[in-house]
């Protein structure tokens, strides 16, 4: 925090510190801030400087930001309260590189809570200073320093935790996604073979209507034969008295089979859940054919019978 609050402009924004690093260091070989444009400093120096960062700043940015920055006339002030925040924060004696000024540990330090106006005021106060890069230790009215290397630690491991907890839910959110799909695919098909199901349970049901209709009709065509049947005994037995039985039974049977050959039973099977289109469309005029032979054999019938009766008289 203490960086953002001396390194801000007016405005609140680190754009134009970011434009002077580049113009300054941009082409010098082997610094931390070659060949970057602003928006590769915007991105990158955001895991080290502001809310968001994740790990404390290497000393030598920190010098080139403060030397950027900040005016001359606070560059050794703010410079000298970066060292000491910094040897704090990495529990070292001193910052390390070239570094020879003042090290300064400033009072708000300890405080549980800083903000940027505490910060600022403190700017003008004559903190415990360290001469020659050698700190010493705290005064006795003041409380022992808290230590802040051992909480960023803490905070370090909590962050790389909870980023492993990220990752470890992105990918139970893809496999129940995965999961899912399948879930919606599996419900698909089954909704698919519901429908064929309904419409084979359909076509059967029609096919046991057509059956009964069938089995009705053979029925009353069977009935019809034998009325015709009986029909001609009884004129035969009225021509021909002495005749026996089974003669005119034998007689009215050679006649109708003379009328009418008997057709032979092939025996075919039915394919209930994939009929052949050309049986269905027989099975469907199969009604009209019984229709249309019932009719036919009445009539035979009764021509049977005007020329027995005429054979006879």
């Amino acid at each position: 925090m203490f960086l953002i609050v001396v390194l801000v402009d007016d405005d609140g924004c680190l754009t134009g510190l970011y434009e002077r690093i580049v113009e300054t260091f941009g082409h010098r070989h082997g610094h931390w801030a070659f060949a970057k444009t602003v928006a590769d400093l915007q991105s990158s120096a955001s895991k080290w400087l502001g809310r968001a960062a994740m790990r404390r700043p290497r000393w030598e940015r920190i010098v080139d930001l403060v030397a950027i920055g900040v005016p001359a006339a606070l560059r050794d002030e703010v410079l000298a309260i970066a060292a000491g925040l910094y040897c704090d924060a990495a529990r070292r004696d001193h910052p390390g590189g070239e570094y020879r000024g003042e090290i300064r540990r400033p009072s708000w330090n300890t405080l549980p809570t800083v903000s940027a106006t505490t910060i600022r005021k403190s700017m003008g106060r004559d903190d415990e200073r360290v001469e020659g890069a050698h700190r010493t230790e705290p005064a006795p009215d003041e409380p022992p320093p808290r230590f802040h290397g051992d909480l960023r630690d803490e905070v370090f491991r909590l962050t790389e935790e909870l980023e492993e907890t990220s990752k470890r839910l992105a990918g139970v959110e893809v496999v129940l996604d995965n999961q899912i799909r399948d879930w919606r695919r599996l419900q698909a098909e089954n909704d698919f073979l519901r429908a064929l199901k309904t419409a084979d349970d359909e076509r059967l049901r029609q096919q046991f209507i057509e059956s009964t209709n069938l089995r009705q009709q053979h029925y009353e065509v069977s009935v019809e034969k034998h009325a015709v049947i009986d029909f001609c005994m009884a004129m035969l037995k009225s021509l021909h008295p002495n005749a026996s039985e089974g003669t005119l039974r034998k007689l009215i049977d050679d006649h109708i089979e003379a009328a009418f050959p008997r057709a032979h039973s092939r025996g075919t099977a039915v394919e209930f859940l994939h009929p052949n289109p050309a049986e269905s469309a027989k099975d469907r005029t199969r009604p009209l054919q019984v229709e249309a032979e019932r009719r036919r054999n009445n009539a035979d019938a009764r021509n049977l019978a005007e020329r027995l009766n005429a054979f006879y008289s």
